[in-house]
Protein backbone atom coordinates (compact mmCIF):
# COMPACT_ATOMS: atom_id res chain seq x y z
CA UNK A 1 0.00 0.00 0.00
CA UNK A 2 1.49 3.30 -1.09
CA UNK A 3 -1.37 5.70 -0.45
CA UNK A 4 -4.32 5.87 1.94
CA UNK A 5 -7.26 8.20 1.42
CA UNK A 6 -10.05 8.98 3.87
CA UNK A 7 -13.30 10.74 4.58
CA UNK A 8 -13.32 14.47 5.36
CA UNK A 9 -16.91 15.59 5.91
CA UNK A 10 -18.16 19.16 6.07
CA UNK A 11 -19.48 19.62 9.57
CA UNK A 12 -17.56 22.14 11.63
CA UNK A 13 -18.59 24.18 13.54
CA UNK A 14 -22.20 22.88 13.22
CA UNK A 15 -24.91 22.04 10.70
CA UNK A 16 -27.43 24.84 11.22
CA UNK A 17 -29.15 25.54 7.90
CA UNK A 18 -30.60 23.51 5.03
CA UNK A 19 -27.60 24.61 2.94
CA UNK A 20 -25.24 23.17 5.57
CA UNK A 21 -27.14 19.88 5.65
CA UNK A 22 -27.02 19.68 1.83
CA UNK A 23 -23.26 20.31 1.93
CA UNK A 24 -22.90 17.53 4.49
CA UNK A 25 -24.95 15.20 2.28
CA UNK A 26 -22.83 16.11 -0.75
CA UNK A 27 -19.69 15.46 1.27
CA UNK A 28 -21.09 12.12 2.40
CA UNK A 29 -21.82 11.17 -1.22
CA UNK A 30 -18.30 12.08 -2.35
CA UNK A 31 -16.84 10.05 0.52
CA UNK A 32 -19.01 7.05 -0.36
CA UNK A 33 -17.96 7.23 -4.02
CA UNK A 34 -14.30 7.52 -3.03
CA UNK A 35 -14.58 4.54 -0.67
CA UNK A 36 -16.47 2.38 -3.18
CA UNK A 37 -14.26 3.09 -6.17
CA UNK A 38 -11.11 2.64 -4.10
CA UNK A 39 -12.49 -0.70 -2.91
CA UNK A 40 -12.88 -1.69 -6.57
CA UNK A 41 -9.20 -0.74 -7.16
CA UNK A 42 -10.21 2.22 -9.36
CA UNK A 43 -10.12 5.23 -7.03
CA UNK A 44 -12.14 8.10 -8.47
CA UNK A 45 -11.48 10.90 -6.02
CA UNK A 46 -9.87 11.84 -2.74
CA UNK A 47 -9.58 14.80 -0.42
CA UNK A 48 -6.29 16.45 0.38
CA UNK A 49 -7.65 17.04 3.87
CA UNK A 50 -7.37 13.33 4.62
CA UNK A 51 -4.72 11.44 2.69
CA UNK A 52 -1.30 9.97 3.25
CA UNK A 53 1.36 8.49 1.00
CA UNK A 54 4.80 7.06 1.33
CA UNK A 55 7.76 9.25 0.56
CA UNK A 56 9.07 6.64 -1.91
CA UNK A 57 5.72 6.84 -3.77
CA UNK A 58 6.04 10.62 -3.93
CA UNK A 59 9.56 10.29 -5.32
CA UNK A 60 8.59 7.52 -7.77
CA UNK A 61 5.95 9.69 -9.48
CA UNK A 62 8.19 12.77 -9.45
CA UNK A 63 6.29 14.53 -6.70
CA UNK A 64 3.96 17.24 -7.91
CA UNK A 65 6.18 18.23 -10.85
CA UNK A 66 3.80 16.89 -13.54
CA UNK A 67 0.79 18.65 -12.02
CA UNK A 68 2.34 21.82 -10.59
CA UNK A 69 0.69 24.09 -13.17
CA UNK A 70 -2.85 23.22 -12.01
CA UNK A 71 -4.62 25.71 -9.77
CA UNK A 72 -6.67 23.03 -8.06
CA UNK A 73 -6.90 19.28 -7.82
CA UNK A 74 -3.41 18.35 -6.74
CA UNK A 75 -4.88 15.72 -4.42
CA UNK A 76 -6.92 13.91 -7.11
CA UNK A 77 -4.29 14.38 -9.80
CA UNK A 78 -1.52 13.08 -7.53
CA UNK A 79 -3.71 10.08 -6.66
CA UNK A 80 -4.12 9.41 -10.39
CA UNK A 81 -0.35 9.56 -10.90
CA UNK A 82 0.02 6.88 -8.22
CA UNK A 83 -2.90 4.75 -9.48
CA UNK A 84 -1.99 4.89 -13.17
CA UNK A 85 1.79 5.17 -13.04
CA UNK A 86 2.88 2.79 -10.30
CA UNK A 87 2.24 -0.68 -8.91
CA UNK A 88 1.41 0.74 -5.48
CA UNK A 89 -2.03 0.03 -4.07
CA UNK A 90 -4.35 2.76 -2.81
CA UNK A 91 -6.63 1.98 0.12
CA UNK A 92 -9.48 3.78 1.84
CA UNK A 93 -9.29 4.39 5.60
CA UNK A 94 -12.74 2.92 6.16
CA UNK A 95 -13.15 3.69 9.84
CA UNK A 96 -14.97 6.42 11.74
CA UNK A 97 -11.80 6.89 13.80
CA UNK A 98 -9.98 8.00 10.64
CA UNK A 99 -12.45 10.76 9.71
CA UNK A 100 -11.03 14.30 9.46
CA UNK A 101 -13.94 16.77 9.68
CA UNK A 102 -13.61 20.17 8.07
CA UNK A 103 -15.29 23.55 8.25
CA UNK A 104 -18.39 24.21 6.22
CA UNK A 105 -18.40 26.58 3.29
CA UNK A 106 -20.23 29.72 4.37
CA UNK A 107 -21.95 30.85 1.17
CA UNK A 108 -23.46 29.37 -1.97
CA UNK A 109 -20.91 31.39 -3.95
CA UNK A 110 -18.06 29.61 -2.16
CA UNK A 111 -19.69 26.28 -3.04
CA UNK A 112 -20.05 27.23 -6.72
CA UNK A 113 -16.44 28.46 -6.89
CA UNK A 114 -15.27 25.22 -5.27
CA UNK A 115 -17.23 23.14 -7.81
CA UNK A 116 -15.77 25.10 -10.71
CA UNK A 117 -12.27 24.41 -9.34
CA UNK A 118 -13.10 20.73 -8.87
CA UNK A 119 -14.57 20.40 -12.37
CA UNK A 120 -11.57 22.09 -14.00
CA UNK A 121 -9.28 19.17 -13.21
CA UNK A 122 -11.63 16.65 -14.86
CA UNK A 123 -10.36 17.68 -18.26
CA UNK A 124 -7.00 16.15 -17.33
CA UNK A 125 -8.31 12.72 -16.35
CA UNK A 126 -7.71 9.69 -18.55
CA UNK A 127 -10.24 8.82 -21.26
CA UNK A 128 -11.87 6.07 -19.17
CA UNK A 129 -12.58 8.40 -16.25
CA UNK A 130 -13.79 11.14 -18.58
CA UNK A 131 -16.15 8.68 -20.28
CA UNK A 132 -17.61 7.41 -17.01
CA UNK A 133 -18.04 10.94 -15.61
CA UNK A 134 -19.63 12.10 -18.86
CA UNK A 135 -22.11 9.22 -18.80
CA UNK A 136 -23.04 9.95 -15.17
CA UNK A 137 -23.57 13.66 -15.92
CA UNK A 138 -25.50 12.85 -19.11
CA UNK A 139 -27.78 10.43 -17.24
CA UNK A 140 -28.51 13.02 -14.54
CA UNK A 141 -29.07 15.75 -17.12
CA UNK A 142 -31.44 13.58 -19.16
CA UNK A 143 -33.30 12.61 -16.01
CA UNK A 144 -33.66 16.27 -15.05
CA UNK A 145 -34.85 17.26 -18.54
CA UNK A 146 -37.20 14.29 -18.91
CA UNK A 147 -39.29 15.11 -15.83
CA UNK A 148 -40.97 18.25 -17.28
CA UNK A 149 -41.27 16.57 -20.69
CA UNK A 150 -43.09 13.64 -19.08
CA UNK A 151 -45.64 16.00 -17.57
CA UNK A 152 -46.36 17.51 -21.01
CA UNK A 153 -46.37 14.15 -22.88
CA UNK A 154 -48.41 11.66 -20.86
CA UNK A 155 -47.30 8.71 -23.03
CA UNK A 156 -43.86 8.75 -21.38
CA UNK A 157 -45.12 9.97 -18.01
CA UNK A 158 -43.95 7.09 -15.83
CA UNK A 159 -40.51 6.37 -17.30
CA UNK A 160 -38.51 9.27 -15.81
CA UNK A 161 -40.17 8.80 -12.44
CA UNK A 162 -39.26 5.10 -12.43
CA UNK A 163 -35.68 5.99 -13.40
CA UNK A 164 -35.53 8.64 -10.68
CA UNK A 165 -36.96 6.26 -8.09
CA UNK A 166 -34.45 3.54 -9.04
CA UNK A 167 -31.54 5.96 -8.88
CA UNK A 168 -32.75 7.36 -5.55
CA UNK A 169 -33.13 3.93 -3.94
CA UNK A 170 -29.64 2.86 -5.02
CA UNK A 171 -28.11 6.10 -3.75
CA UNK A 172 -30.07 5.90 -0.51
CA UNK A 173 -28.69 2.43 0.27
CA UNK A 174 -25.12 3.47 -0.57
CA UNK A 175 -25.31 6.67 1.49
CA UNK A 176 -27.12 5.05 4.43
CA UNK A 177 -24.52 2.28 4.68
CA UNK A 178 -21.60 4.69 4.41
CA UNK A 179 -23.17 7.10 6.94
CA UNK A 180 -23.73 4.30 9.44
CA UNK A 181 -20.23 2.89 8.92
CA UNK A 182 -18.67 6.33 9.39
CA UNK A 183 -20.99 7.12 12.32
CA UNK A 184 -22.47 10.08 10.48
CA UNK A 185 -26.15 9.08 10.48
CA UNK A 186 -27.27 11.83 12.89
Amino acid sequence: VGMVIGFSPYELPALKTLFHWLLALDSLALGAVAAATTGWNHPATCSGRNLAYRRCVYEEVGGFEKIKHFISGDDDLFMRLVAEGTEWKIRYAYSPRMVVPTRLLVTVRQFINQRIRHASKGLHYNWRSKTILSLVYLYNFLLFVSLPIAVVHPVSFGMPFVALAGKSVCELFLLAKFAMDMQRSH
